[in-house]
């Protein structure tokens, strides 16, 4: 990164005074291009079959705890409905009851 902010520098300053082709020229030489090390080994960077079963095993393992909670959410819903629902019915057979009749 120290590349780049002495690579801005330069840039404004050079571009005020030169024309495009030096502008061209100081990125070209200021970026540097990464290289791989020598011994680079590609088995140590991909995760291989043990790394896919354990990241498919969390991912099954999410899907079956979000279905189930929306198993518990829909049956505490139920619930409440049901309860609401006898309370209304209690509720009509109270004042029916204390009413007087109408003979």
């Amino acid at each position: 990164m120290p590349y780049l902010a002495t690579a801005a520098a330069l840039v404004g300053s050079v571009a005020s005074t030169a024309g495009h082709s030096v502008l061209s020229a100081l990125l070209t030489v200021a970026t540097p291009t990464p290289t791989p090390p020598p011994e680079f080994d590609e088995s140590l960077v991909t995760p291989g079959p043990v790394g896919f079963l354990v990241v498919f095993g969390i991912a099954a393992i999410t899907v079956l705890l979000i279905l189930d909670m929306v198993r518990r959410v829909r049956r505490v819903r139920l619930r409440q409905e049901i309860e609401a629902e006898a309370q209304l019915a209690r509720a009509a057979a109270d004042e029916a009851s204390d009413s007087p009749p109408n003979s």
